[in-house]
């Protein structure tokens, strides 16, 4: 199997960003929540370029460097992860994206019904208009 010229080069690109992370992290004599940070981006970015779901590579990373960063103290981090969860889901303004989601289904269902209910037609000529914008 022939690789091509660009994927050598975004492999190659990947490998210089774990790779000045890594020489980075190993350079300082302690390692300090910065320096996680920036091993934290690196492994994002690096992720998201071989194809991971940004969602997933986001979580995933989110919490397996909150774990890193609390020196291991699950309760605490777990403690943390539980009130900005909180914190997040009780923001008023956040009710109003799956009512609008919910409106948008309404709305197309009511417009469904509307073509295909209109008397005296054919219901596959209604579809057939509703598909073209009519």
């Amino acid at each position: 199997m022939k690789i091509r010229r660009e994927l050598w080069f975004g492999f190659s690109l990947m490998a210089l960003i774990v790779l000045a992370a890594l020489y980075m992290l190993l350079s300082v004599p302690k390692i300090e929540s910065g320096h996680v940070g920036l091993l934290m981006l690196s492994l994002v970015v690096v992720a998201i370029m071989l194809g991971f779901p940004t969602a997933f590579t986001l979580m995933g990373m989110g919490m397996i460097f909150t774990w890193l960063a609390y020196d291991r103290n699950t309760t605490h981090t777990l403690d943390l992860m539980v009130q900005a969860a909180f914190k997040t889901m009780s923001n008023d303004v956040l009710i109003s994206i799956p009512l609008f989601v919910f409106m948008g289904y309404l709305v197309e269902r009511v417009r469904r019904v509307a073509v295909v209910g209109q008397p005296g037609e054919d219901h596959s000529h209604a579809h057939q208009r509703e598909r073209r914008g009519e």
